[in-house]
């Protein structure tokens, strides 16, 4: 039919934003396909009403602190929300599967087209003691091309089409993440347990605990350790060490936030103790650094009772993964965010993918579930 091929179409080619250095920002389509399933909807969707709850509270954040710039990019989660429901509601099992095919071929196939017709490549990185050639990828970005190739072998793998996410992966590996790769690991290594119920159960109950609560161990850190200790943490986690103390000491200051993408401009009152040793250089290039991770950016610029909203959201959504036993999806949801874990990825489709998964299962409204 013309509608599923457009549905394919439109999905597949919302992965360019800026690919080969051109501004293409395609990857609009899946919030407006969100914005669409929003007026056919015009309801609050049952099962991220946490996450709905989140935005309005941020929303009002924002307005009242006049930071009126943030208002579009809360409009664009919302939306990406009510993408959940459009791959729930719109998108048949055959169509996304199509869809998310196209999108491991055409980022396989990318790296040769960027070779050839790139512009200069991101550079280069000291991994495993040898320098690898990053690639910008299909998106345009290392790091997000990573976890978008991430997501796609996730699926294809949970799903079966083994031979497709090879292609997802060997794209995904040209981008030399090194956090995306390592979360790909965690996932294999899950996906390995399939068979041992149980124990992969305990294991994923205890990797969603250790990752809700990675704010704690940062803000105690930075009570409990001397500065030498502070410095040698910052080399140990990437020099990001810096970069996560004071932003979780905003969602401690603001508990409701400064707003969404509002953390930068905050951030330098918080640093300059922290970072008055290093040179200028250094405060510089730390100072223009968002909190690369999603469970950071969300304490810091959705505060403290922010984070716990959604964290109670993150819990829920894996506690009805178990509960319908999609074991293998509730492994790549785990994994996915483990990736986000090093990475801002609150507007990107792989989290908003997993999420429509979770909520696409059948008899689900239908289900109790226990937290």
């Amino acid at each position: 039919m013309l509608l599923d091929r457009l549905k394919i179409a439109l999905f597949s080619l919302s992965v360019f934003k800026q690919t080969l250095g051109f501004k293409m920002y395609l990857n609009i389509i899946l919030p407006l396909l969100g914005g669409f399933q929003f007026l056919r909807d015009r309801s609050p969707i049952r099962l991220l009403l946490p996450f709905q709850i989140l935005l309005l509270i941020n929303l009002a954040v924002v307005v009242f602190k006049g930071e009126y710039q943030a208002i579009p990019r809360l409009g664009q989660l919302w939306c990406l929300l009510y993408f959940c429901s459009f791959i729930e509601k719109q998108m048949p099992k055959e169509i996304l599967d199509k869809s998310i095919k196209l999108i491991a071929v055409m980022g396989f196939l990318f790296i040769f087209v960027e070779m050839i017709f790139g512009p200069p490549l991101e550079g280069y990185i000291p991994f495993l003691k040898t320098d690898f050639t990053r690639q910008y990828g299909i998106y345009g970005e290392p790091n997000f091309s990573a976890m978008l190739m991430f997501g796609v072998a996730l699926y294809l793998i949970v799903f079966g089409f083994y031979k497709f996410s090879l292609l997802a992966i060997i794209a995904l590996v040209f981008t030399v993440s090194k956090g995306t790769m390592l979360a790909l690991l965690l996932f294999f290594a899950l996906f390995s347990l399939k068979k041992l119920k149980r124990l992969q159960t305990w294991a994923l109950n205890i990797l969603m605990i250790v990752f809700l609560f990675i704010p704690l161990p940062i803000y105690m850190s930075g009570k409990m350790l001397s500065y030498p200790q502070k410095l040698f943490m910052h080399q140990l986690t990437s020099k990001r060490y810096f970069l996560f103390l004071p932003y979780i000491k905003m969602g401690i200051d603001h508990p409701l936030g400064v707003g969404y993408f509002q953390g930068p401009k905050y951030i330098a009152n918080y640093q300059k103790s922290e970072i008055s040793e290093f040179s200028e250089e250094q405060k510089a290039r730390i100072l223009a650094l968002q909190q690369h991770s999603i469970f950071v950016q969300i304490f810091s610029e959705f505060g403290l009772i922010g984070y716990l909203i959604f964290s109670f959201q993150l819990w829920w959504l894996f506690k009805i993964s178990l509960k319908n036993r999609e074991y293998e999806i509730s492994a790549a949801f785990v994994s996915v965010l483990a990736g986000f874990s090093l990475l801002n990825g609150l507007s990107e489709m792989t989290l908003y993918l997993f999420i429509g998964l979770i909520m696409s299962y059948d008899g689900l409204r239908n289900k109790k579930i226990t937290l």
